[in-house]
């Protein structure tokens, strides 16, 4: 399964707290086969677990496949080193898809 860069449309919320809206109303458009969420989240264990149990939310709910590449930091060095997720992320969604693809 290949990806034309032609179809990958790239979006940016003002911070990871608006991430899981945008990703509910892409996933409500039906538009998308595979959405990718990445951010670095400097916050709070509670803010995180919020930010991460709405992300699986919106993946089980909507018949859209959701990557998760919102990582959770204590510092601001932690997160730019966590930046190389995109990568991982994108040949997980390359994978999902074809798995639900081959079912």
């Amino acid at each position: 399964v290949g990806i034309s860069p032609k179809k990958i449309k790239i979006y940016r919320v003002p911070g990871c707290l608006e991430i899981p809206r945008l990703a509910r109303v892409l996933s409500e458009s039906s538009k998308f086969d595979v959405i990718l969420c990445f951010g670095a989240q400097i916050a709070s264990a509670v803010e995180s677990h919020a930010l991460f149990k709405e992300l699986l939310h919106i993946s089980t709910h909507f018949n859209t496949i959701l990557i998760n590449g919102v990582l959770a930091s204590a510092s601001k060095e932690e997160a730019l080193k966590s930046l190389s997720m995109g990568e991982i992320c994108a040949k997980t969604a390359i994978k999902m898809l074809a798995l639900e693809l081959s079912v």
